[in-house]
């Protein structure tokens, strides 16, 4: 009897599974609806090649209804179905409606199921004419430095000057330019890296990109970032001539510049620029002396200033014209003999008036330094001298005497 029972109920078990395997896996006839299957374009570099492009989203994707085994339909989904669309039927820009084809995995028969629907039936383009062209790159700074530093922007370095936009010709005739902007808050160091750009309008407005593309993304930009520092404007002054610090004036101009380097050039400058020497005997009377300003190469000059004007006053001082008859050579070299051709001298002296006027021949004389003479007769410098009592007195400018020289016999 229990054997019996065992019997019926593997006999029923049984008839269940089967019953099961034909509803749930044979099922023929049972019908589905497949969402999401991705759109595939092909053709799209022949479309190019036409001067078209698509400016409609093609990012796209259909719902199958399908009828079949149950078994086949569960092999179609997202991942194994694909549906291709043709765009080498297209050859003008404008709207366009294409058919599309549905391929199925390769491990369901072509006859598996049959297509009760689609949706949509047809897939809906929009085309333009393509266009391309090159754009100039613009760069636009933002933000506040430290007064302490300055970028150099005149000569600031890109890795290219003009970028090439491609797509839709209404959008590309749009973009006037591909903006790099730099924010310079708090940047104490030399910029040297890569910045993305925003293509952008006449007016300076953000342009829709979705179609156009770049035959870069990115744009390397080179700013040297120096220190600023001002420097005084200076003279040395060596007294002669009559005359000292304490009896002229002058003025600089400009007296004072603003530079930028490296914080090691800026150190070795010091807080001044000096222009040079400036022997008063040298000048006779008021002037302006034209300096030239220069700079190491590695210091910029941002006050544009290439000379440096010095405006010379002498105060309380004459200038009067002496005649000296004593004159002297001296350090006459061995086996050589001199003699003076020039008998007198006129020599500018300057000095206050009132010991001026109490000047002498007797208490000027002039010495000529032989030392270098060679045979010949030639023109020598003549260093004026004073009498002790007359040290407020300097002769101005430069005196000079012809003397032959002439080999000894031995």
């Amino acid at each position: 009897m229990k054997n019996k029972i065992w019997t019926v109920l593997l006999s029923v078990l049984i008839a269940f599974s089967m019953w099961l395997y034909v509803i749930t896996v044979e099922s023929p006839g049972t019908t589905e609806t497949k969402h999401n299957i991705p759109v595939v374009f092909e053709g799209e570099t022949l479309l190019r090649e036409r001067g078209l492009i698509i400016v409609s989203d093609t990012d796209m994707d259909v719902d199958i209804t399908l009828s079949g085994n149950r078994s086949d339909l569960k092999l179609v989904n997202p991942s194994s179905t694909v549906v291709k669309v043709d765009l080498t039927k297209i050859y003008d820009p404008g709207k366009h409606e294409l058919d599309y084809d549905i391929s199925y995995p390769g491990s369901v028969a072509s006859n598996a199921f049959t297509e009760e629907n689609r949706y949509p039936s047809r897939i809906q383009l929009t085309v333009e004419e393509l266009a391309s062209r090159e754009i100039p790159v613009v760069v636009t700074y933002t933000g506040k430095m430290s007064d302490k530093y300055i970028a150099d922007k005149s000569n600031m370095v890109l890795s290219a000057q003009t970028v090439n936009v491609s797509g839709p010709k209404s959008v590309i005739d749009r973009i006037a330019r591909a903006e790099v902007q730099v924010d310079l808050t708090g940047v104490t160091e030399s910029i040297s890296r890569n910045y993305r750009f925003t293509l952008q309008d006449k007016d300076g407005e953000p342009v829709d990109a979705e179609f156009v593309t770049v035959n870069t993304e990115e744009i390397h930009l080179d700013l040297k970032i120096q220190m600023l520092k001002y420097l005084d404007v200076t003279v040395t002054i060596v007294d002669g001539g009559g005359a000292t610090k304490d009896t002229i004036t002058y003025e600089l101009s400009p007296d004072r510049i603003q530079v930028s380097g490296s914080q090691a050039a800026l150190e070795s400058l010091g807080d001044e620029i000096d222009l040079g020497t400036i022997h008063l005997a040298d000048y006779p009377e008021d002037c302006v002396i034209t300096l030239p300003l220069t700079l190491p190469d590695t210091v910029t000059n941002h006050s544009n200033i290439e000379e440096v004007t010095l405006d010379l006053k002498f105060v309380g001082l004459i200038t009067k014209d002496i005649t000296v008859g004593k004159i002297d050579l001296i350090k006459v070299p061995e086996g050589m003999q001199a003699e003076l051709i020039t008998a007198r001298i006129t020599v500018a002296v300057r000095g206050p008036s009132a010991d001026l006027e109490k000047l002498n021949m007797e208490a000027i004389s002039a010495l000529v330094d032989m030392s270098e003479a060679m045979p010949g007769t030639y023109t020598y410098k003549a260093i004026i001298r004073f009498d002790p009592r007359f040290s407020t007195l300097g002769a101005v400018g430069v005196s000079s005497v012809t003397v032959k020289v002439t080999a000894t016999e031995e």
